[in-house]
């Protein structure tokens, strides 16, 4: 049964900087295609498993919005939500509070440009996730580490509040690998960006904790010129590392960032998938990471290699080794 008062916010904003040239500006990284499905449509596809298709919304700058429509020719373009600029994701999460209809009790915002399997037991935990944020706490879902990895933010959870459902204690930010051991045997989980909030506690929080910024949205009409004047910053910044009442749920799903050339190097050798982006044809492949955005690649029984090609320059790697050359 669909959630009819929740609305999924997909934000689509992020370009992915540390995987260039693999993601740009131009081509973001939930533009990548993991198994021949973008990285946004599976997002969207999930969302609207949760919430329906009505109910879909998608952040994003008007440079992106074309992409983003041909992309998804299902999505309701009139629930496109379009951002003057990119600022993170503080002001993408006001600019959502006040374009989504006021009848949409529960917001869930989704990065999409993070790969994620199991799709039932994601679900699963985004339903509970519904049901906490109900409960006027801002609720997060925590991904179980695999390894002490310094890519990404830790959860440290409090007291069990309910089945896989904790309180939070604190927030750590990328800490160094030492650190990263510590957290986790305090059961520390990766802080997956996935947040569930009502809008009711969306509105507590903004106005307890960055109230100038909000008032500025809720004033004035032209939200480019508040863009303009507004420095970056992160919802983790603005408010979550700031709020005592959370919950996080502990998901029992796959989760993958793929933030980096080594972290999404080694997805593939792991997973056994294949990661290709723009004009790329593969047949009989394995492991294989292949980008083209402007020229046509075609690909037939070649396994752990990595291609770039990036206007005149070719990149070859090894997936294995990570040795490669240039040309």
């Amino acid at each position: 049964m669909k959630n009819k008062d929740v609305a999924c916010i997909l934000l689509a904003g992020g370009i992915g900087e540390r995987l260039y040239p693999i993601s740009s500006q131009e081509h973001p990284k939930f533009l990548l295609k993991n198994n021949e499905k973008s990285l946004i449509e599976g997002a969207y596809e999930r969302a609207v498993k949760i919430c329906g298709k009505e109910n879909v919304y998608i952040v994003s700058t008007k440079r992106l919005k074309n992409k983003i429509l041909q992309s998804l020719p299902d999505f309701n373009e009139e629930n496109f939500i379009e951002e003057p600029e990119r600022k993170n994701t503080l002001p993408a999460f006001i600019i959502s509070f006040l374009k989504v209809p006021v009848e949409k009790k529960v917001l869930a915002f989704f990065p999409c440009d993070h790969i994620i399997e199991k799709e039932k037991e994601f679900i699963e935990s985004i339903n509970k996730a519904i049901k906490t944020a109900r409960k006027n706490l801002l609720t997060l879902i925590g991904i179980k580490p695999s390894e002490p990895s310094t890519h990404y933010g830790y959860i440290i959870p409090d007291k069990k509040i309910g089945n896989g459902i904790y309180s939070i204690k604190a927030f750590e930010e990328k800490p160094e690998k030492k650190r990263a051991k510590l957290l986790i045997t305090k059961g520390g989980m990766w802080n997956s960006g996935i947040y569930i909030l009502s809008r009711e506690k969306l509105k507590s929080l903004l106005i307890t904790y960055q109230k100038e910024i909000f008032e500025k949205f809720e004033k004035e009409k032209n939200f480019k010129k508040v863009y303009e004047e507004l420095t970056p910053i992160s919802f983790d910044k603005g408010i979550t590392e700031k709020e005592k009442k959370g919950a996080v749920i502990r998901g029992n799903f796959f989760w993958c960032d793929i933030g980096t050339q080594r972290s999404i190097m080694e997805y593939i050798e792991k997973r056994n998938v294949t990661i290709t982006g723009g004009n790329v044809h593969l047949e009989n492949c394995k492991r294989v990471i292949a980008i083209s955005w402007n020229k046509p690649l075609f690909m037939n029984g070649i396994c752990d290699i990595m291609v770039l090609i990036n206007g005149e320059k070719v990149e070859i790697r090894s997936i294995k080794n990570g040795r490669g050359k240039r040309r």
